[in-house]
């Protein structure tokens, strides 16, 4: 799964200034970090549109620490801090997929790694 683009086109785009960019990034790694803590949570998403989300993270056992706030600030700090934000969200969700399942996720495990 491709969350996030490489280090280098990220520093580029926050660079520039390209909001758009970077906006869509971070939404498309909030996306997984939220679709796979419902699966690690075995929760059905009710609502493509992820609605009520501070609901259906409230339910949740295995999520990375302070979720709902943390995405919350991804929207509020600066692009290149939410970039770095989100990649974070992403490495903390392959963690815990790795701790509490036998999920084999070794190709994005090893995506995240080369990224740092």
């Amino acid at each position: 799964m491709e969350a996030l683009t490489g280090r280098d086109a990220q520093e580029a785009l926050a660079s520039r200034g390209d909001d758009l960019a970077i906006h869509d990034l971070v939404t498309r790694a909030e996306r997984a970090v939220l679709a796979r803590s419902l699966a690690l949570n075995g929760v059905y998403l009710p609502h493509p549109l992820f609605r009520w989300q501070r609901h259906l993270i409230g339910g949740l056992d295995l999520v990375p620490e302070r979720l709902a706030p943390r995405l919350r600030w991804l929207w509020t700090s600066g692009s290149a801090q939410a970039l770095e934000e989100a990649e974070a969200l992403l490495a903390e969700t392959v963690l815990l997929a790795q701790t509490h399942t036998d999920a084999n996720i070794g190709s994005f495990s090893e995506h995240l790694a080369q990224r740092r």
